[in-house]
C-alpha cells in the first residue's frame, strides 16, 4: 500500500474519489484551507477582486446561520480546498495516475496526479503511460458529457 496526502479542491475530488481501487475518506468540505487559487487566477484581474469580496461575504453569511461544519459544507462553493489522503496498491495508483493525468482532466487534479505519477516512477522503477506536459487548453474537456448518444 502507498499513500499520498495533499490538498485539493472538492470540486476535483469528486473526480479522483470514484476510483473505487483506492481508500479514500470523505473529506469535510470547510473554507479553513481557502479558495483554490486556481480559479481565480482564471479570472480577469477585476473579477479576481470582485469574487474575493464575494467569498469573503459568503463565509461571514454562513458563519452567522450558526450551523454545525457539517451543515455549512452544503452551502461552500466546490473551489474550497480539502486535505486529502489517496491511498491504494501499486497498481491501481498507476491506473488512477494514467487516467488522470491526461490534458482532459481538471487542471488542479491533474496536478495532483503528475506529482503523484514522478513518484511513483522515481521510487518504484516502473514505466507509466501519463501525460507530464503543462495544462493546454483543450476544447474536448469542454465536450465531455455522460448522456447517451
Amino acid at each position: 500500500m502507498i499513500a499520498f496526502q495533499f490538498q485539493l479542491d472538492f470540486g476535483s475530488f469528486r473526480d479522483v474519489q470514484r476510483h473505487r481501487s483506492t481508500f479514500q475518506r470523505m473529506p469535510l468540505l470547510t473554507d479553513e484551507l481557502g479558495f483554490n487559487p486556481r480559479y481565480l487566477s482564471q479570472l480577469p484581474p477585476a473579477l479576481q477582486e470582485k469574487a474575493q469580496q464575494y467569498l469573503a461575504g459568503l463565509q461571514q453569511r454562513i458563519a452567522s446561520l450558526g450551523l454545525k461544519k457539517e451543515q455549512q459544507q452544503y452551502y461552500l462553493p466546490m473551489g474550497y480546498n480539502i486535505s486529502c489522503e489517496l491511498a491504494g496498491t501499486l497498481p491501481s495508483l498507476a491506473y488512477v495516475c494514467e487516467i488522470r493525468t491526461s490534458q482532459t482532466v481538471h487542471p488542479t487534479l491533474r496536478k495532483v496526479a503528475q506529482k503523484m505519477s514522478q513518484y511513483l516512477m522515481d521510487t518504484h522503477q516502473i514505466k507509466l503511460f501519463v501525460d507530464m506536459s503543462e495544462y493546454a487548453f483543450d476544447i474536448t474537456r469542454g465536450q465531455q458529457d455522460i448522456v447517451s448518444k
